[in-house]
């Protein structure tokens, strides 16, 4: 059934790093429940898992990044240059 229920998260579009996560919750869901896993049931539970779980859907906006470079969003826009279009003055590392 393990097969099973994490092909069908992969087909509900859950993201492959939260697979087997998403299966063990929607599984143990149905555990609790007293509910036969079957495949309406797993499916069930696995869209429990994702109105719970919304990043682990691939259509989910991916979590927002903290640090680190933000990249320039106009692919035209050159290294050297700023987006107001000045040339960057860069400075040798000693």
């Amino acid at each position: 059934m393990m097969a099973r229920a994490q092909i069908a998260a992969y087909r509900k579009g859950i993201r492959p790093d939260a697979v087997e996560d998403a299966v063990v919750l929607a599984l143990h869901g149905l555990q609790q429940s007293g509910t036969e896993p079957t495949e309406e049931s797993v499916d069930a539970a696995l869209q429990q898992v994702i109105d719970r779980h919304k990043t682990w859907t691939s259509a989910a906006p991916p979590p927002p990044v903290r640090g680190g470079a933000v990249p320039s969003s106009d692919p035209q826009e050159s290294p050297g240059e700023s987006a107001a279009g000045q040339q960057v003055q860069r400075q040798p590392i000693l």
